[in-house]
């Protein structure tokens, strides 16, 4: 993957975009913005890469199987972005696994010293680089 010349501004539209959003586990969660966020920095969209549609990703049963063939969130973008960088060489733009309250974590957009994640009820949140437990490289 290459980010576009003008993959800033292409992803703080992204960023504008949900920060008003609701939070719903199937329809508006953080691996959809996450996919928004690397078309717009690169062009590529590496969901219908893995051979998958939005359409067949928003719905309770297709997430969950789209979830369990890659065993979880982190699995998922294991095989779209493929190979995990170490936590603190994440720059801006790349992927971030945060440590949260979730069993998971959250995941969001490294945007300076921050990840932009989404906000389990509205919108965006802000978490610290310093809660990375895991990172991908896009472009």
């Amino acid at each position: 993957m290459i980010r576009r010349d003008d993959w800033e501004q292409q992803l703080q539209s992204v960023f504008l975009k949900w920060a008003d959003v609701d939070y719903d586990q199937v329809t508006a969660n953080c691996l959809l913005m996450i996919r928004e966020g690397v078309i717009a920095m690169t062009g590529e969209d590496r969901l219908a890469a893995l051979g998958h549609t939005v359409e067949s990703v928003t719905t309770e049963r297709g997430m969950r199987r789209f979830l369990a063939k890659y065993n979880g969130t982190a699995g998922a973008l294991d095989a779209a972005l493929g190979e995990r960088i170490p936590a603190m060489q994440a720059r801006r733009g790349d992927v971030a696994q945060v440590a949260s309250d979730a069993e998971h974590g959250t995941f969001g957009i490294v945007d300076g010293f921050t990840v932009v994640c989404l906000e389990h009820t509205h919108g965006i949140a802000h978490a610290p680089l310093s809660k990375v437990i895991a990172a991908w490289s896009v472009g």
